[in-house]
């Protein structure tokens, strides 16, 4: 080996590590990059978790953030800048928070304020069945709801606004358009047709009874008109129909009221001042007035 080439090799030696060097620097590298991989491993088990967020907030990365505006929040609330619900004077609707309706209004499919279905706009915010009476037809309007009457004004004939309809008084019966007068019946509603009802007589009074021997009594002050029971049940005011009217000529009301008109009726129980026992008879109403003098 010259001179030169033991040089050149000696300058090499001197600066390269020796195989001990190589073999401690590769395990170094390795160590270095295993503590690199097990602090990220570390890293990654701790990953950051939130507390209760609430309903209208929502766990990112550790930290609670509010859901968006408009979000269910149970019960048809909505979240609000993060809060679950509306502020004072707002209420959900359509997904957002709007302005509360005032007075009877409230707020509709398009969220709007209006008034509820079946009432009318009476200014004001106020909502009732009706402003005026435009909105009844045949009836009127009294204290928004469509009434047959407020008061008397709004009868007709002898009716009086009881309850908020018109109705005959207490002592006269109702008949079609009238109201019978005192001691009247309705004979016929259709053709407003009033008859003598019980007139002057007694509840129960019987001019034939079914003992013999009463006398008759009279009704109104007539001496042609006397008090009945009718097969109806009733007491009625009446008097024998001759010559046409016989004995055992009916079973109810009806029987004679075919025969013999309107008012007629049945004369329940006849005795022999009538007709004999059993044999009912037809009377015809008398009139309430007494018989001229």
């Amino acid at each position: 080996m010259d001179a030169e080439r033991f040089d050149r090799i000696a300058r090499i030696l001197a600066v390269a590590p020796s195989r001990r060097d190589l073999i401690a620097l590769a395990l170094g590298g390795a160590a270095v990059v295993l503590s690199r991989a097990e602090t990220a491993s570390r890293k990654k088990g701790k990953k950051k978790k939130c507390g209760a967020c609430g309903a209208c907030k929502t766990c990112v990365k550790g930290r609670c953030k509010a859901k968006p505006d408009g979000a269910g929040c149970g019960d048809g609330d909505i979240c609000q800048g993060g809060v679950c619900g509306c502020d004072a004077g707002f209420e959900p609707c359509g997904g957002a928070c709007v302005q509360s309706c005032s007075g009877d209004k409230t707020l509709d499919g398009s969220c709007q304020c209006a008034c509820p279905g079946g009432t009318q706009d009476c200014g004001g915010n106020v909502c009732q069945t009706c402003c005026d009476d435009y909105h009844c037809g045949d009836q009127v309007c009294c204290t928004g709801e469509c009434r047959d009457c407020c008061d008397n004004d709004d009868c007709d004939g002898d009716r009086t606004c009881q309850g908020h309809a018109c109705l005959c008084p207490a002592n006269r019966e109702d008949c079609g358009d009238v109201c019978c007068a005192v001691g009247k019946i309705c004979a016929d509603a259709d053709t407003s047709s009033c008859v003598t009802g019980r007139g002057s007589c007694q509840e129960g009074a019987d001019t034939c009874p079914t003992v013999v021997g009463n006398p008759q009594i009279n009704c109104n002050a007539r001496v042609d008109c006397f008090c009945f029971q009718s097969m109806s049940g009733d007491t009625r005011c009446g008097q024998f129909i001759p010559p046409a009217s016989e004995c055992g000529e009916c079973e109810q009301d009806d029987d004679c009221e075919s025969t013999y008109g309107l008012g007629t009726f049945c004369v329940a129980g006849s005795q022999p001042s009538c007709c004999v026992i059993g044999g009912n008879i037809c009377a015809a109403p008398c009139s309430t007035d007494p018989p001229d003098s």
